[in-house]
């Protein structure tokens, strides 16, 4: 069954998500493929989530995702349902 497109608010967060891991692991001098690789994900899957075409994914997908950047998942909720400027993330 194909899912329903997302609302607004849910490709905001998503927005949010993909900026939020993009930018911890640039700072960390992380390769898309590094961390693909680490979290025992595909490059495609990490790519298409830090370019915001997967505006909700999975949860297990984001928490292999933050346990490479070694963050806080609970951190990097609040930073997403935020309706701010995203914040650091505590690791």
């Amino acid at each position: 069954m194909p899912r329903k497109p997302a609302s607004p608010k849910l490709r905001s967060q998503g927005e949010r998500l993909a900026a939020s891991i993009r930018s911890r692991r640039e700072d960390r001098d992380l390769s898309a493929e590094s961390m693909a690789r680490a979290a025992d994900l595909s490059v495609d899957t990490v790519r298409r989530i830090e370019r915001g075409v997967v505006p909700n994914p999975g949860f297990f997908t984001v928490a292999a995702m933050a346990r490479v950047l070694e963050l806080d998942l609970d951190g990097l909720v609040a930073d997403v349902t935020s309706t701010s400027t995203p914040q650091q993330v505590s690791s």
